[in-house]
């Protein structure tokens, strides 16, 4: 299978042990701290006050 792919074994068992990148976790963190901060805003917050509050 890893042949027809062109991936290396060792690339399948890594990807195999870890399937979400480091780039995927860290949007995930970032994705739930907008959705906090528009939340305590009380849904009113648009994206410039919120990338504002998150820099703080």
């Amino acid at each position: 299978m890893c042949e027809v792919l062109q991936v290396s074994v060792s690339g399948y068992y890594f990807w195999l042990k870890n399937p979400m990148s480091q780039r995927e976790h860290k949007e995930q963190e970032l994705v739930a701290q907008i959705q906090r901060v528009y939340e305590q805003s009380k849904c009113r917050y648009g994206s410039p006050r919120i990338s504002f509050e998150l820099r703080d």
